[in-house]
């Protein structure tokens, strides 16, 4: 009874996290940097469920972290994407018509 209440709890977690990813997907639309953070949160709440299931094979574990790992790089270049144009439109802003 112990593991059906665990899955319980975890397929209530994971599909509140889907529908509060989704909303954000939808209100943020081609914002890449908040689409690819959520995605990073994401992976990172699976990997932590994952890590609490037993007899979980390694590989399944190594793959979800690489892509981990690979989102997480990707969201800091978006961000500073993001910074980088923020600065130069505030520089081009201040320096006015000529």
């Amino acid at each position: 009874m112990n593991i059906l209440g665990t899955l319980l709890a975890v397929t209530v977690v994971v599909l509140g996290y889907a529908i509060i990813f989704w909303r954000i997907f939808r209100r943020f639309r081609g914002d890449r940097f908040i689409e690819c953070a959520s995605v990073t949160t994401f992976l990172l709440a699976v990997v932590m469920a994952l890590y609490r299931i037993p007899n979980v094979p390694s590989w399944v574990v190594k793959s979800i972290l690489t892509l981990l790992v690979f989102f997480c790089w990707l969201s800091v270049y978006f961000g500073l994407q993001q910074v980088y144009r923020a600065l130069r439109h505030r520089k081009t802003e201040q320096q006015g018509p000529d």
